[in-house]
């Protein structure tokens, strides 16, 4: 739907001095450019230079000036010193920042900062926007459609014969009037800093709502972090605006626009250059497995384009993410959400939400003549639908985009979201911002947004949220002259409808991106009715707000496109298949625009010269210009996603493509994705890339034509460009915040020796770099880029035919049919009209050499920030005689061998190099299927200038077994993959592995991918003994977090098993991490020939940069199955030094020396290492009793000597081990801030025989501990058994099955909790009653009393079950606790425990008996509260009323905290204090009763309960 000021703190010195100009002593007065400034003051704001040294309560906001660039570490710098880490960077050269006073000087005395400033109040106020009268140029329209309905349709979808009531002024004709105003407010204010202004809050709403400001009927709402949104009478606007600016916390506030509304043929006009066929949906791509959100009126999905009879549509209220609200066996709607008192589920007659929908992916529901012609452009795609609004004409998307309308869509898988809504102002509001910063943290969801209907206002009528940068905005072009029949002779699908916005933004951004059809659409039409029969409408409209679904729909078959490996050789292959970026999605719909004729503000018709202008942006859509289909397209197509490029003013990156010939055009597109910029900013680009192109003639291209710093997307099209090598350069200009990815998209009449590649890559915020196959000269290699993330290697094409079977481009390839359009100019690229280069691509050095081989190729480097990124290349040199290697690389796993002089193996020296052998350069080649025999690697460098080089893995020939938080335990496979699972991780996850696979010496982890909450969630990496890996017998390899991607890790074989545990926090989510392992250690460079015999492993050429005049030799030996060899990483010097793989059908001799080597595990002295892991912890009647003591001491005797366990103290998730003892003692204390849910632990007795009872011994079984089955053979027919555990008082029970066979259906085992012996009222557990084959699993019961009933039928019969259960009292926290129980439980208290707490406990067994202490569930917060847990090491015991803590204790928790504050808790950039809520409404919370209070407790058992249900699954395999 469609209807019509700036924070802008860029500082300079005076008018005259450029923003660029660097200088050395920080200006007391400083101009603000930007357009509130200039209305208000000429020009002139006085910025005071702050004098603020003292230190305050809550932080202010400031403005730091830096020198141009300022120092690489700028950024990260000032973000910690930031209060919670709040720094935005405000171009050029300036950054606002949140600081206490106390501060300021530490923020001066960082290198390149030139001056701290106060942010002047009347700076943080945006424009007014009065509310426009005029109704937007030409409106969204209703066709009448039975002026276009045609009698030959016959039994045809019925159209309807009326137009809506005011139709023609849709959305306008019911705005709110203007007595309320809503006032979005953004403050300095992240999670860390929360909890402080959560208190503040309430003062503010007061104060507000005093009748000197907002009055009472002004309401606060605190939507998101950053966030505050004020309704108010229209009369106290300027009041309520004036006292917020005098908030410290306050950085920008702005009267909120209202927002408005802004398939007939169209879909033929996107797929195709005559608008005469759907040559897309031809191929197979309908958006099949696409999941598309909308936000819009109303969705009546009783209609033949969305409705299915055999399945309801999911419905639902709630901001956010809805759990629950889905239904993805729905074949159309997956998902309906609603907003509570803003909207009603439902839309009205003729509502502009369903014919927004239809056009996305509307598809009726049985055939129709004709009907095929009213599909959306993704007919077989699926809607996620968000209701806006309560009456089809007044829109509310919630008061926060980023938090509350595009996270639902996200969680439940759309990665596109169409909005055909928007305002009447071109600036980059806070709205805008929200959108961008979606966008920056899912860097897989592209949002798309109408531009408007203003056109026929004249430029700069494109309006917000379609202002946000990294959005696809969308104007409206004229429909197929098929469409319009008779009335077609001066229209068509190449005309721009004269009422689409235009641009520029208020920034000079080009806005819209793209045109597709907005005129006469036709598509599904609402009847109004909820439950309609047999409903089948089509309706016209016109407007932007129809061309953005088509396009959104569009978007849909693009994803398909590569998700369905279509990319790799043009038609679909799975195995090819990779998730394409929300960049590459958007830069393929600008790659394919076309140019369009449009009318002047002078009412003339032009055709443009070039693309992009102000009016249309990059063109109409037509993806059969960018999507390739093999030899059926005229065109090679070259895509390269989430490369990434450093910060500095001289980082480039190159890619060279070679051109075969003048047709058709060579189009190159450059898309990133920005980081959120300011609302209101004179400009909100935050990074800025420059995109050159170069020929060898000289000849040169910028992006876009210009040098451009405003868009984020640039452009350069070449008609009927030369023959040669083109070098494609991308400079990074200005990076104040990091290092950013981008994507680049390349279509021409690219060489013929490049197939496009195909990796297969998850989303990551990590991306790296990848590329496609090169030629097979060594001395002209080259490599075509892919879409990748940083994983995509390791998920590279499994199927051999992924390299060698690609098929080659054919003759037509290499002759095209011309296709450009034939009122393009043709432009030499040797003429003068050129673009010369920007600074930054002048300033490339040596680092961004150019090679020059015959095929298009890529010589820019990788990051090389971590070693995990650096690695290098092999050679190409096939002759060379191997030299010698060291015992260490002869071998997969790294033991202690004796000093033997190496010796090279014997290999055949019939080797055939692999299709594309040798590569060069920085794209990272395919990965190969292997075939049985040897494959040889081999690396070579020359005498000058190196690069990081490769790091290379080989394993199987199938996908890894990927291992995620679903499927936690022990892995045995010897290569796979680990991972926190699909999608963003979530709150409170623990998930533990441990890679063991038999026989194994070593592993060696590589990350491919990592992205978790820095500080808060935390992948911690041991190396073990054993494969139970407890406490006792691991070592740390590091605690990992934040988004640096972690170096390559292995264990030893000292240590030769390794564990994974990873665990996040209650709040705040990120990407995860993804990692694949191989059971062998990692071979580095061997000049004789390192023989590899492992089933997996690793290979690289050194630690860091490769050496000069290096050589290397790799021998892998490849048994009958094959392997795969995939490159992870790959950057070597252009065309100099090279990688050549090489197979041979015989295996190589080992002569390597002979070696002794000793495993230190069978020299280990001691005691047989335990059999189950911290993690999964045994029902205490798995491990063999020891023998009962001979000298059994009195009960009541207290230990006179305790040791602590091995490994004591415990903290965070791992559980402790099992004890076994006379006495233990177990010590809790926690800190002053942080709570966990804390430990629940359970004790019993072993050495003696438990009692054990059958059928024939039923009733109340007394003991704390024993045996139940129903008998020692098949349990009989017609037969009832019960028995009941348990006691008065509170009492915990826990059941562990052993043994489990009941006829299905018919013999049941009854399990219920019971408040009295007799059961008088019995509530059954989850999942009673039992029946069938499945043993049940650990369970553990808070009650007095637990029934278990046996009860079965008159015949059939079957083994029965057996269990063993632990019943007794349940100790909470006590200074200094006794227990003589003989068995029962340990905990600090029901729910999550406090602060401060400190507590002991001291177990006693029973005389002549050991005690067995088993945690059944541990999370304390890891390294500030501790369990310490000591056993009785003397035989004898004293008489004593009690002891405290030993000093031996004490110091252990000691020591671990001192360790800890080596990384303290965060105060200022940091949590603090209790847990900090999510912002929220803050409403006034009823005192809760007795009673409340105890269904709290209840909720917090049942929570406790569930908690150890979970961890019972994962210990099950280990107690059967």
């Amino acid at each position: 739907m469609f209807v019509k000021g700036k924070l802008a703190l860029v500082l300079a010195l005076c008018m005259c001095e450029a923003v660029f100009a660097k200088k050395s002593i920080a200006p007391r007065e400083i101009l603000l450019h930007t357009k509130v400034d200039l209305q208000r003051s000429d020009g002139q704001v006085n910025l005071r230079e702050t004098r603020h040294l003292g230190t305050e309560v809550i932080p202010e906001n400031y403005i730091v000036r830096v020198q141009r660039y300022g120092t690489p570490t700028i950024f990260q710098d000032l973000k910690k010193l930031a209060a919670g880490g709040f720094v935005r960077y405000v171009p050029h050269d300036s950054y606002l920042i949140a600081l206490f006073g106390g501060q300021i000087n530490t923020v001066l005395s960082i290198p390149g900062v030139e001056g701290v400033y106060d942010v002047p109040s009347e700076s943080k106020i945006g424009p007014r926007r009065p509310e426009s009268n005029h109704t937007h140029g030409r409106p969204e329209s209703a066709w009448n459609p039975s002026s276009h309905a045609n009698p030959a349709r016959g039994g045809g979808p019925r159209f309807v014969t009326e137009l809506p009531p005011n139709h023609g002024n849709h959305g306008h004709g019911n705005r709110r009037t203007e007595t309320r105003v809503t006032i979005d407010c953004l403050v300095a204010i992240t999670e860390i800093t929360a909890p402080g202004f959560e208190t503040v809050l309430p003062e503010w709403i007061i104060a507000l709502q005093h009748e000197t400001v907002g009055g009472a009927n002004t309401q606060v709402d605190w939507p998101s972090w950053e966030k505050l949104v004020v309704d108010t009478d229209a009369s106290s606007e300027e009041a309520v605006m004036a006292w917020l600016s005098n908030r410290p916390l306050v950085f920008w506030m702005e009267k909120r626009p209202m927002f408005d509304f802004k398939n007939g043929y169209a879909t033929k006009a996107i797929q195709s250059t005559d608008g005469l066929s759907n040559s897309i949906w031809e191929k197979g791509l309908t958006g099949e497995n696409e999941i598309i959100g909308c936000a819009d009126t109303g969705l009546d999905h009783d209609g033949c384009h969305f409705n299915d009879a055999g399945q309801s549509v999911a419905v639902c209220e709630g901001l956010g993410f809805v759990p629950g609200c889905t239904n993805m066996n729905h074949r159309k709607v997956v998902s309906y959400r609603y907003f509570a008192g803003r909207s009603d589920a439902k839309d009205v007659r003729w509502g502009h939400g369903t014919h927004v929908a239809g056009s996305i992916a509307g598809n009726a529901g049985w055939p129709q003549p004709g009907q095929v012609n009213y599909n959306g452009a993704a007919p077989d795609a699926k809607i996620a639908f968000d209701d806006i609004s309560p009456d089809g004409a007044y829109l509310w998307p919630t008061n926060d985009l980023n938090t509350q309308l595009l996270p639902h869509s996200y969680a439940i898988g759309a990665r596109l979201h169409s909005n055909s809504w928007g305002s009447d102002t071109s600036e980059y509001t806070s709205t805008s911002k929200e959108i961008d910063q979606f966008i920056y943290e899912h860097d897989d969801f592209l949002v798309l947004v109408a531009a408007g209907n203003d056109g026929e206002n004249g430029l700069g009528t494109v309006g917000s949220p379609a202002t946000a940068k990294n959005i696809l905005a969308v104007g409206a072009g004229q429909n197929t002259k098929e469409s319009y029949g008779s009335d077609s002779a001066d229209m068509g699908m190449d005309n721009l409808v004269d009422f689409s916005s235009r641009g520029p933004t208020s920034d000079g951004r080009f806005k819209p991106d793209v045109v597709c059809p907005g005129d006469s659409i036709f598509s599904a039409w609402s009847d109004g009715e909820e439950n309609s029969v047999d409903q089948c409408y089509i309706g016209g409209m016109s407007g932007t707000s129809m061309a953005t679904p088509l396009c959104a729909g569009s978007a849909a078959l693009v994803r398909q496109y590569f998700k369905e490996g279509f990319y790799a050789n043009g038609d679909k292959d799975l195995s090819q298949a990779f998730e394409p970026s929300a960049a590459l999605v958007k830069a393929m719909m600008i790659h394919s625009g076309q140019k369009m004729w449009y009318r002047t503000v002078n009412g003339d018709w032009r055709w443009p010269d070039a693309l992009p202008i102000i009016e249309l942006g990059y063109g109409r859509v037509d993806l059969s210009k960018v999507l390739w289909f093999g030899a059926e397209s005229d065109f090679q197509l070259r895509v390269l996603d989430r490369e990434r490029i450093n910060p500095g003013p001289e980082q480039v990156r190159e890619f060279e493509f070679v051109v075969a010939d003048s047709s058709p055009e060579l189009k190159v597109t450059l898309v990133w994705t920005d980081p959120p910029g300011m609302p209101d900013a004179t400009i909100s680009l935050i990074h800025n890339l420059d995109l050159t192109i170069t020929h060898p003639s000289g000849a040169t291209w910028t992006g876009n034509g210009f040098v451009d710093d405003r868009n984020n997307n640039e452009q350069v099209t070449i008609v009927n460009p030369l023959s040669g090598r083109y070098t494609v350069k991308v400079a990074a200009f200005e990076l104040p915040q990091g290092a950013q990815d981008f994507t680049l998209v390349v279509t021409g009449a690219l060489s013929s020796a490049e197939e496009p590649p195909a990796p297969t890559n998850p989303p990551t915020t990590a991306p790296e770099t990848t590329a496609a196959p090169t030629t097979a000269a060594p001395t002209s290699s080259s490599t075509t880029a892919a879409p990748t993330t940083s994983s995509s290697t390791a998920e590279a094409p499994t199927t051999s035919s992924s390299t060698t079977e690609a098929p080659t481009t054919t003759s037509s390839a290499a002759d095209p049919t011309t296709s450009s359009p034939a009122t393009t100019e043709a432009a030499a690229p040797t003429s003068s009209t050129p673009t010369p280069t920007s600074t930054a691509a002048e300033e490339t050095t040596a680092e961004a050499t150019t090679s020059e081989p015959e095929a298009p190729t890529t010589s820019a480097e990788l990051p090389t920030t971590s070693a995990a990124e650096t690695t290098s290349a092999p050679t190409s040199t096939a002759g060379e005689e191997p030299g010698t290697t060291t015992a260490e690389e002869t071998t997969a796993a790294p033991e202690t061998p004796t000093t033997t002089p190496a010796q090279t193996p014997e290999c055949s020296e019939s080797w055939t190099e692999i299709e594309d052998s040798p590569f060069s350069g920085s794209q990272t080649p395919f990965s190969v299927s292997l075939p049985p025999g040897t494959t040889r690697v081999e690396f070579t460098s020359d005498a000058a200038n190196t690069r990081p080089g490769f790091l290379a893995m080989y394993g199987p020939d199938s996908e890894p077994v990927e291992s995620s938080c679903a499927t936690t335990g022990t892995l045995r496979e010897v290569f796979g993959a680990i991972s926190d699972g699909a999608g963003d991780y979530g709150n409170d996850e623990y998930c533990r592995w441990v890679i063991a696979p038999e026989g194994t010496t070593a592993v060696t982890l590589v990350f491919e991918s990592f992205d978790l909450e820095n500080w808060y969630d935390f992948l911690y990496v041991y190396k073990c003994k054993t494969e139970a890996c407890l406490q006792s017998d691991r070592v740390s390899l590091g605690d990992f977090t934040g988004s640096e991607l972690p170096d390559m890790i292995q264990s030893d074989a000292e240590y030769p098993y390794m564990l994974l545990e990873f665990e996040s926090d209650y709040s705040i989510t990120r990407a995860g991490f993804r990692a694949v392992y191989a059971a062998s250690a990692f071979s580095e460079c061997a000049s004789d020939g390192a023989l590899l015999s492992a089933a997996a492993g690793f290979i690289r050429e050194s630690a860091g940069t490769y050496s000069n005049s290096q050589q290397c030799t790799w021998n892998i030996e490849v048994g009958s199955s094959g392997l795969r060899l995939t490159f992870l990483d790959f950057d070597t010097e252009s065309n100099k030094d090279f990688v050549s793989v090489k197979t041979s059908q015989s295996l190589c001799e080992d002569n390597a020396p002979t070696t002794t080597a000793v495993d230190p595990r069978e020299t280990t002295a001691g005691d047989p290492p335990e059999t189950t892991s911290a993690q999964d912890p045994p029902e205490p009647t798995t491990p063999a009793p020891p023998a009962p003591s001979t000298t059994p001491a009195p009960v009541d005797d207290e230990c006179t000597d305790f040791a602590a366990i091995s490994g004591s103290p415990f903290s965070g998730r791992s559980r402790p081990q099992i004890v076994t003892a006379t006495s233990i003692r177990v010590d809790f204390a926690s800190d002053w801030s942080e709570v966990r849910p804390g430990f629940l632990a359970m004790y019993r007795p072993v050495g003696a025989q438990a009692p054990s009872f059958t059928c024939g011994q039923t009733g109340r079984l007394t003991g704390g501990w024993g045996e139940i089955s129903d008998g020692p053979a098949n349990y009989e027919n017609d037969q009832e058994c019960e028995w009941i555990i348990g006691s008065s008082g509170g009492s915990g029970v826990t059941l562990n099955f052993e043994t489990f066979a009941l006829e299905t259906g018919w013999d049941n085992l009854y399990i219920d909790t019971c408040d009295d012996e007799a059961c008088s009222s019995p509530q059954p557990v989850d999942g009673s009653p039992f029946t069938g084959s499945a043993v049940p699993s650990f369970r553990f019961f808070e009650t007095d009393f637990l029934r278990i009933k046996l009860v079965t039928d008159e015949s059939i019969v079957d083994a029965g079950f057996k269990l063993s259960y632990t019943a007794g009292p349940i100790t909470d926290c006590e200074p200094n606790a006794v227990l003589s129980a003989e068995a029962g439980f340990i905990r600090e208290r029901a729910g999550d425990y406090y602060n401060g707490m400190q507590c002991s406990w001291e177990i006693r067994g029973p005389s002549g008996l050991q005690t067995q202490l088993t945690f059944l569930e541990f999370w304390t917060e890891r390294g500030w509260d501790l369990v310490d847990i000591e056993a009785c090491a003397s035989g004898a015991r004293r008489s004593s009323a009690g002891v405290s803590r030993d000093e031996a204790a004490r110091a252990r928790e000691d020591k671990v905290r001192q360790d800890r504050l080596q990384h303290p808790k965060p105060t200022t950039s940091g949590k603090q204090g209790q847990s900090p809520s999510k912002p929220k409404k803050l409403q006034v919370r009823p005192a809760v009763s007795s009673a409340g209070a105890d269904k709290v407790v209840d909720a917090e058992k049942e929570q406790r309960a569930a908690r150890v249900r979970k961890n019972a699954l994962q210990m099950s395999a280990g107690l059967r």
